[in-house]
């Protein structure tokens, strides 16, 4: 009888035992099971970097563009301080930017100016009627959107598509969470998106973002591109920002920085009207062909000012070769003029590439500032004494039949 309790107590200790080991196993493989799942390390660590008030980074980001074929390096040493009440970058930093050829580049913006300097010249937009002209540049200003801009970044579109956590792996001294992301065509828009894919890798320590790529594949016009960028996290550090770290115009001034206000530069040129006289221009196209505005030969001349990257250039070449094919013979002249590209291997394969059948230039800025060419395409059509008939900025679905119609009349009377 004796014995009874003794195993009674041995038999209630291990099932006390037995059940702290279960509720234990069962809190584990509830935690696993919560880490495991992607969208619960996506959501904790967007919630991370929305609580994000500033800090340093230093990086490394990598791009191809749809139209070349080049990736462009860029090492970054970022400063930046969140405020979501400023409505044009919605953070305030300093960022030291420098390409693999040596080109420094560098930026600053704290709510009360926004300089930007190319090695030692500087463009300073400062008060809040030249601020507000930076809206349409943005995104031209390297950052690395987890950390500066979360809500823009493509951390965000993950609630309305399919999450794929790829695995567990070892990038520079961090061991991270590796998720992608794939989707389908999409031809909803002009541009026609083939393919798109993101990849992002999340710090297991701290659940900090510290790598992501973006790759699409395009058909832009008729012809499939790619389009690549890939920025990584080299070091951060975060919410300990001393706000005095960041630059002053001042510093600006005393490092020898030539400083330029954006006033100076706003005296808008009149923009050239029909029936005004275009300003002279000489040009040597890609078919060795020396014209100019004295000794040309043609009763009417189209200019299209393009450049290779601008899509809806790229959709105005099928109108332009059409009108080079039915006119050209009749006194039409057509010459597409690039003032942004370069005149190497890529101006020609682009030709080739985009069949383009009328002569194309490329031409320095002076000669965009002399026709006051603001956005792209820009259309001049003008007769053989320099009489602008026609012009057009930008191209749409009824651009072709206008001027078609436009230039058909015209070479009917003359």
């Amino acid at each position: 009888m004796p014995l009874i309790p003794k195993v009674w107590g041995a038999l209630i200790t291990h099932l006390m035992k037995l059940s702290i080991f279960i509720a234990l196993f069962t809190y584990c493989c509830q935690v696993y099971c919560q880490n495991a799942n992607p969208y619960s390390i996506w959501k904790s660590s967007y919630h991370k970097c929305e609580s994000l008030k500033d800090g340093t980074y230093s990086g490394l980001q990598k791009t191809k563009n749809l139209t070349s074929r080049d990736t462009i390096v860029k090492e970054l040493y970022c400063l930046f301080q969140i405020d979501t009440t400023d409505l044009l970058f919605g953070s305030y930093f300093d960022v030291s930017c420098k390409t693999k050829n040596g080109v420094q580049h560098q930026y600053s913006y704290n709510g009360d100016f926004f300089i930007s300097c190319l090695n030692n010249n500087c463009g300073l937009y400062q008060g809040k009627n030249e601020l507000s002209g930076l809206t349409g540049l943005t995104h031209n200003y390297l950052l690395f959107n987890p950390f500066n801009d979360i809500e823009n970044s493509e951390m965000s579109l993950m609630d309305s598509i399919d999450l794929i956590f790829v695995g567990e792996e070892k990038f520079a001294d961090w061991d991270v969470f590796h998720f992608q992301v794939e989707s389908g065509v999409d031809t909803s828009s002009m541009v026609k998106v083939l393919s798109s894919r993101f990849d992002f890798w999340i710090n297991k320590k701290d659940l900090m973002p510290v790598q992501y790529s973006v790759y699409y594949q395009v058909d832009l016009a008729g012809v499939v591109c790619e389009q690549y960028e890939e920025f990584k996290l080299l070091s951060y550090s975060l919410n300990d920002l001393k706000v005095s770290a960041f630059h002053t115009l001042q510093w600006y001034a005393d490092n020898g920085y030539a400083i330029q206000s954006r006033i100076t530069e706003k005296s808008n040129p009149e923009i050239l009207k029909v029936g005004d006289l275009v300003p002279k221009w000489d040009l040597t196209t890609n078919q060795k062909q020396r014209i100019n505005s004295s000794d040309h030969g043609y009763k009417l001349i189209l200019f299209d000012f393009f450049y290779q990257s601008c899509f809806p250039c790229l959709k105005a070449i099928p109108m332009l070769n059409q009108l080079n094919a039915e006119y050209g013979d009749k006194g039409l002249l057509v010459v597409g003029i690039d003032n942004v590209d370069t005149k190497d291997e890529r101006f020609y394969e682009f030709v080739k590439e985009r069949k383009i059948a009328y002569p194309v230039a490329i031409s320095e800025n002076s000669l965009a500032k002399d026709f006051n060419v603001g956005s792209y395409p820009t259309l001049f059509l003008m007769d053989s004494t320099g009489k602008l008939l026609f012009t057009s900025s930008g191209f749409g679905p009824g651009s072709e039949k206008e001027l078609g119609e436009l230039i058909d009349s015209l070479l009917r009377e003359k």
